[in-house]
């Protein structure tokens, strides 16, 4: 299933659980006018399809046009090509040509592979995965596997709530079941800033998602990691499995938003972030200034 499809498909996600338990109002609203992907978006798009559908790259992005021969008017190299009136033209020849082609500098494009190849070929942790292709293990090697599946949509109902998850990696090794999520982060690669990037986007909401999800299929003792990569160079490579606790405290944010959802999905009613009480009438400075400030 392409992402128009899925992102368009109304079930809940652990993204919409996110916005949901924020503000349902909010969540209803995104879900009826969804808005066009950020760069930052577009970026994660095209490090995932490098990776995991190398076949669509061509037909879902670009560096644009070769404005390379683009001249002044007397014959010299144009220093910004694109600002020209030749430039600027064929620019509008080329988007006319390919709509909904996303674009990007050759710079972003360069780090953004460079990115993939890092995750291709990152040792993974010996508890991951043990199997018979050698060491160290790669993502690489797991992708090549007979069993591995990518980019696989699943939808099921949990407790009459319609859920979706969208799994970057399935696979089976050894008799293990692993799901994989790959991220990149600007983030420093320790364990505390990792962990505060999974409390902060709600990572531990998306594992036990996804775990629910392979289970609805029978899947009932996956494993799920997630793969970090860095935005800057050398780009490393971090491969990471939640606690026990954080799963469990990640599934039950993630039954709270079903229990919202079907509230709110049976009366027809999505409130706002103060009216489910989640912003109070009255508040004071934060803790930071008051303790930091003279009184």
């Amino acid at each position: 299933m392409n992402d128009r499809d899925y992102f368009a498909h109304p079930a809940l996600s652990q993204t919409g659980a996110k916005t949901l338990l924020r503000s349902p109002a909010q969540y209803s609203h995104e879900r009826d006018n969804p808005a066009p992907p950020t760069d930052a978006m577009l970026a994660g798009q095209l490090l995932h399809a490098m990776v995991l559908e190398p076949a669509s790259v061509a037909k879902r992005f670009s560096t644009g046009p070769d404005l390379s021969g683009v001249t002044t008017k007397d014959g010299k190299p144009a220093a910004n090509p694109s600002a020209t009136a030749e430039g600027k033209a064929l620019v509008a020849a080329w988007t006319a040509a390919n709509p909904g082609v996303a674009v990007f500098s050759l710079a972003d494009w360069s780090r953004i592979a460079a990115m993939a190849e890092a995750l291709f070929d990152a040792p993974m942790p010996a508890e991951l995965a043990e199997s018979g292709v050698g060491e160290p293990y790669t993502l690489r090697d797991l992708l090549a596997d007979p069993s591995a599946k990518r980019e696989l949509a699943i939808f099921w109902d949990s407790d009459s709530c319609p859920c979706k998850a969208k799994i970057d990696v399935a696979v089976n090794i050894g008799g293990k079941a692993l799901v994989l999520d790959l991220k990149s982060t600007s983030a420093d690669l320790t364990e505390a800033d990792l962990s505060r990037a999974v409390a902060t986007f709600g990572y531990h909401r998306q594992a036990a998602h996804y775990l629910e999800a392979v289970a609805s299929q029978g899947v009932v003792d996956a494993e799920f990691w997630f793969g970090f990569v860095g935005k800057t160079a050398p780009h490393e490579v971090a491969w990471i499995r939640l606690t026990e606790q954080s799963l469990s405290v990640g599934a039950a944010e993630m039954a709270r938003a079903k229990t919202l959802y079907r509230a709110c999905t049976a009366a027809g009613v999505w409130p706002s972030a103060q009216e489910m009480g989640l912003v109070p009438a009255v508040i004071g400075l934060p803790r930071w200034y008051s303790r930091d400030s003279e009184v």
